[in-house]
């Protein structure tokens, strides 16, 4: 599929609905008026997605939509698809030399996901598209099209969008989506293919802001399915007080925090769009998102699951439990979260922001792995409302990605240690979140433009102009 030469997002308003057990934000519904090698270096709901105040206050920086359409070009050129870090397990020779084994097969991955050198094409492996890096391309071309006024963004994005539906997987009366490669970790080994929380969620997210951009039925109702399989299809694991856990994918019961949540924000969203699920869909993300809450340590960092081997914590990760967590409590007007919120972002902030970007580790400057990079930039945005300096702290981590991670080519490199630079131009991996976050901030504090198919927007939700937007 091609996508423009060269080269909005927002959701349906919330009704007032049930949503039972959940304590409101003050001023908002229906009472309220108006209601994402190796060489040394040398000596960077309501909900609408799309508008907001720009980070200089003015019109979108030009540094970060230039290098928006330059990194497009290089994807576009490849058709969207590219290596993963995590795929070393869709060759042959890889999966016989595993020899049935789930434990080689996450020693393979971890080389993989490590190896400075690219040697996919020695062992078959096949550059594909991914359905999570996809959705991410659907999002940046949504916002890419605002800004630069050009209809061919539009016409990619229902490209992409046709080839979202005809890529899922269908489970449970529902569709979600995977990776195009088997993976393994410490407790499953997942097929290629197999629909994941976390896939899903971003897909489903994506597919809102295009209903609402384009008018698209068919993206609403693709969303709607993609919530049918998170309900229906994942597994729960129970918490007490009638709280649970969405695992990560139907093969598994591993409680996942993130995934768990990123789930439940796309819950949130499909009930603040309203219809005869709406009180079951913010029953069920209420319920996992108090899961998630109460495992929240007393420091304000959250544990990647449940039980002592998945006690890890970094920086990505964090951030998608901030932004699920906030997407939950604006599309469900609650402020039963704001102090877990509160608490997270001043560890995120505390632990991985003291060195040139964003630090994997807690407490780490490096390793700087620019996909946690594009995310922060998202997250820093998403937040905004609640932290004072966002805007800026996210302008300033893409023009270090720009000067210190970007190749003359357009794309971004994968990783920089304190002495080398892991330059393997990973699609999904890195790509994808880095053409999402550069959108995000070249599409910040432009104006929702009527016609285009763009429906002319100015406030927030419940009418608030004040609110920020919220990147996917």
């Amino acid at each position: 599929m091609s996508g423009p030469e060269r080269r909005e997002a927002c959701v349906p308003d919330a009704g007032d609905g049930v949503r039972a057990g959940i304590t409101r934000r003050p001023g908002t519904g229906a009472d309220a008026a108006d209601a994402g090698g190796g060489t040394d270096v040398g000596p960077g709901t309501g909900i609408d997605r799309g508008a907001g105040v720009g980070a200089t206050g003015a019109a979108p920086h030009r540094r970060w939509l230039d290098a928006a359409l330059a990194l497009d070009a290089w994807m576009r050129g490849r058709d969207y698809a590219g290596y993963d870090p995590h795929d070393l397990l869709s060759s042959p020779l890889v999966r016989r030399l595993c020899l049935g084994s789930r434990w080689l097969g996450v020693a393979w991955t971890q080389f993989g996901k490590r190896s400075p050198l690219q040697v996919r094409p020695l062992l078959g492996v096949r550059p594909v598209r991914n359905a999570k890096g996809v959705g991410l391309v659907l999002g940046a071309h949504l916002r890419l099209a605002r800004v630069t006024g050009e209809a061919g963004f539009y016409e990619s994005a229902r490209g992409l969008m046709a080839w979202l539906g005809a890529n899922g997987a269908t489970v449970a009366g529902g569709i979600g989506w995977g990776y195009p490669f088997p993976w393994a970790n410490r407790d499953a080994y997942v097929p290629a293919g197999t629909p994941s929380a976390v896939a899903t969620a971003f897909v489903g997210h994506a597919l809102l802001d295009a209903s609402a951009a384009l008018g698209s039925a068919e993206a609403a109702a693709l969303a709607a399915r993609a919530g049918t399989f998170l309900r229906r299809g994942l597994n729960r694991i129970p918490g007490g007080d009638g709280t649970f856990c969405f695992s990560y994918t139907p093969v598994d019961r591993r409680a996942v925090h993130n995934a768990s949540l990123l789930a439940a924000s796309l819950l949130a969203r499909l009930a603040a769009a309203g219809g005869a699920a709406a009180g079951e869909l913010a029953d069920d993300a209420m319920r996992a998102a108090r899961f998630t809450v109460r495992a929240q340590r007393p420091d304000g960092a959250w544990p990647y699951g449940v039980g002592a081997r998945n006690g890890w914590v970094d920086s990505f990760h964090t951030g998608y439990i901030l932004v699920a967590l906030r997407d939950i409590a604006d599309a469900l007007e609650t402020t039963e979260f704001d102090d877990a919120l509160e608490r997270g972002i001043a560890y995120w902030r505390r632990a991985f922001f003291d060195g040139p970007a964003v630090g994997f580790h807690p407490g780490r400057p490096y390793p700087v792995d620019v996909h946690a990079v594009a995310h922060a930039i998202l997250a820093l945005l998403a937040l905004r409302d609640r932290v004072p300096d966002g805007e800026r702290a996210a302008g300033r981590l893409a023009d270090w990605c720009i000067d210190e991670m970007r190749d003359a080519a357009g794309f971004f490199y994968h990783l920089r240690t304190r002495r080398r630079v892991n330059r393997l131009p990973y699609m999904r991996w890195v790509q994808a979140w880095m053409l999402r976050a550069l959108s995000e901030l070249a599409a910040t504090g432009v104006p929702v433009a009527s016609g285009g198919g763009v429906p002319a927007r100015t406030t927030g939700p419940a009418g608030d102009p004040a609110r920020p937007a919220r990147p996917a």
